[in-house]
């Protein structure tokens, strides 16, 4: 493609381009697949995201850190392809819920899996795909890219007190979307609801390689 003619400005740009990208593919491409919940828009994603990191490579400096450069990347491709982020709006509202409520530790609480053994992942990533775009974001960097909160303060451009909120809200709704697939229903409270959606996300959601025709194209733009 034309803009790949960028390279040339810089003498071996394009092995450092290699070199500090396509490390970050498969997290990239799984953060794709959890928001649009399925192979062809990820993959669209994907393509569009490494489009515009050619394109704007050579503007970065050595103390880029890049992964978190290119999560804004596909940030914004995924906010050009598919609608904005909500703003910030409704922003008050998350703040005070967390004002009423206490992040909960859920991480010494291990339910057992026979709870959630029978869930078809295939429900859990539509699931997830059918959440509002505020609390999907933040339970898919949360829960499955496992970035820090203060990360995803970053990412989300919210306030720390909205993003636990809002990922307390994202485990609360996922569980509704899911209870008739739990064979557990004496999980009740909140508590309970949270550590289910943290552990069911963590055995279910496993990181998947990025397909094979996807790095290839890449690799073959990058050449």
């Amino acid at each position: 493609p034309p803009f790949l003619a960028i390279f040339n400005k810089k003498t071996g740009s394009n092995s450092e381009f290699k070199k500090n990208t396509l490390q970050h593919l498969d997290i990239l491409y799984n953060f794709a697949l959890r928001m649009t919940g399925n192979e062809n828009e990820a993959g669209k994603l994907i393509f569009e995201t490494f489009r515009r990191a050619i394109r704007f490579f050579n503007m970065l400096d050595e103390e880029t850190d890049y992964k978190t450069w290119l999560f804004r990347v596909i940030k914004n491709a995924y906010e050009d392809l598919y609608g904005k982020l909500p703003d910030k709006k409704g922003l008050e509202n998350d703040e005070n819920l967390y004002e009423e409520i206490k992040e909960p530790d859920i991480d010494h609480l291990h339910l057992d899996k026979t709870a959630y053994k029978d869930i078809p992942k295939t429900e859990i990533v539509k699931a997830i795909a059918s959440l509002p775009e505020d609390l999907k974001t933040v339970i898919v960097l949360s829960d499955i890219e496992d970035f820090t909160k203060e990360k995803t303060v970053d990412f989300t451009d919210s306030p720390l007190s909205v993003v636990k909120s809002r990922l307390y809200k994202a485990r609360k709704m996922l569980f509704k979307k899911l209870y008739d697939d739990v064979k557990v229903k004496e999980i009740i409270t909140d508590l309970e609801i949270q550590s289910f959606i943290k552990n069911l996300i963590s055995d279910k959601l496993t990181q998947e390689p990025t397909p094979e025709h996807i790095r290839k194209k890449i690799a073959k733009w990058i050449k």
